[in-house]
């Protein structure tokens, strides 16, 4: 006769596992790790990984418990360096600190750098904010407030110096995974478009940018169609290679096999659509202009183009958990379109959701890892954990559970 599984039979398992008994069977569950294995999320093959956005040190214990494998763990690029050049050695100390806690919980660590939260004394420099064409500076609420890093040498030659020190102090730690991006919420996009009933915004005419733009003078519906191609396809191109330059850098700074999550948010550009704004001449009134995808530069399968080439890249969907709005490649959910265009470029997928999510929406995102094959869910996340309906640490549990599951049964 089957038992329920008590503390000593898990124990006796191996931290690797986890033991519940189903129908009067007890079944084996692979949802822990017994240590981080870097190596791991770089082969084809591997079991999902479910980790956990904004973690704390103190909730670490707790996290490996419910069975989760890794954690985003990061520090505000203002914080780690206040002065040019110069680290908080208690920041990273702090930072050094947790990523070892971590480890010594047996969970694998994915490292956000933080740029997207730039130091005041870059742009009291002179570093270029976005601006619009006409003339609007983009200024963003906390973790959006992002200098242009696209076009401005001073903002990438700054943020490459402290990716070095920064991955200099941490050097010797297990790094699992680190968050490509940079801009907006550390993600890979130009600013949204905040006009209300005007989709025309291309965040190209910093000075920086004019400098650089094949036609200074032009306007978004203005000029001929040739003259809309000519900007938006070098629009669209310097983003990539943002991306491309960024994945480059930490690739030299990183482990061989630690993975480079390249964050890809909102719905992306879907076939057709930069043909179609072109052919409205940006006015606007196209599908990518009028959703934002087009002003956020959200062109995936340009940007995976780029990175090829670029050993350890990984597509990271941030919108994991809108459902499929229809059949065709134009409404399938995020996730699902980027799997496919990744699948070009033999890049693996993960995924993270939007953030506020309940167990229902965690389920969703769940079952797209396993139908998707994808390398595995990062939830947002540990700040807001079963606070006014979102998923709880129990739903994590049950997901985790889902995830690691052996498929040969006792």
């Amino acid at each position: 006769m089957s038992r329920r599984p008590t503390r000593r039979d898990v124990l006796r398992a191996g931290a690797g596992t986890a033991l519940v008994a189903v129908a009067g069977t007890t079944i084996v569950l692979a949802t822990r790790q017994a240590a981080p294995d870097r190596a791991m999320w770089r082969r084809p093959g591997h079991a999902p990984v479910l980790g956990l956005l904004q973690a704390t040190r103190e909730q670490l214990p707790a996290i490996a418990d419910a069975g989760l494998g890794a954690v985003t763990l990061g520090v505000p690029w203002a914080q780690a360096e206040p002065e040019p050049g110069r680290l908080d050695d208690g920041v990273v100390d702090d930072l050094r600190g947790t990523v070892e806690a971590a480890r010594d919980d047996g969970l694998a660590v994915s490292l956000s750098p933080g740029l997207q939260y730039p130091p005041s004394w870059l742009e009291e420099r002179g570093a270029a904010r976005f601006v619009d064409q006409d003339g609007r500076e983009w200024h963003g609420e906390t973790g959006d407030d992002v200098l242009d890093a696209v076009f401005d040498p001073l903002v990438q030659e700054a943020q490459e110096s402290f990716l070095r020190r920064l991955l200099g102090a941490l050097d010797g730690l297990p790094l699992a995974a680190v968050r490509v991006g940079g801009l907006g919420r550390g993600e890979l996009r130009y600013p949204f478009d905040d006009r209300d009933g005007d989709a025309t915004t291309l965040w190209a005419y910093s000075a920086p940018a004019l400098e650089r733009s094949p036609m200074p003078g032009y306007r978004p519906g203005e000029g001929t169609d040739e003259d809309a191609e000519v900007v938006l396809e070098w629009y669209l191109d310097a983003l990539a290679d943002h991306g491309r330059r960024q994945a480059e850098l930490l690739r030299g700074l990183v482990a061989e096999e630690t993975l480079l999550l390249v964050l890809m948010p909102s719905w992306g550009l879907r076939p057709g659509e930069v043909a179609g704004a072109v052919e409205a001449g940006l006015d606007g009134t196209s599908r990518g202009e009028r959703q934002g995808t087009v002003t956020e530069g959200l062109d995936w399968d340009r940007q995976l183009a780029a990175l090829d080439g670029v050993p350890g890249v990984a597509a990271c969907t941030t919108w994991l958990d809108p459902p499929d709005q229809g059949p065709s490649p134009a409404d399938t959910s995020p996730g699902r379109y980027l799997t496919g265009v990744a699948a070009r470029y033999a890049v693996p997928v993960w995924g993270e959701n939007t953030g506020g999510n309940d167990a229902t929406d965690l389920d969703r995102c769940v079952d797209r890892v396993l139908g998707l094959g994808l390398g595995g869910l990062f939830w947002m996340g540990a700040a807001d954990l079963g606070d006014d309906g979102r998923a709880d640490l129990d739903d994590l549990r049950r997901a985790a559970a889902r995830m690691g599951a052996d498929d040969d049964d006792d």
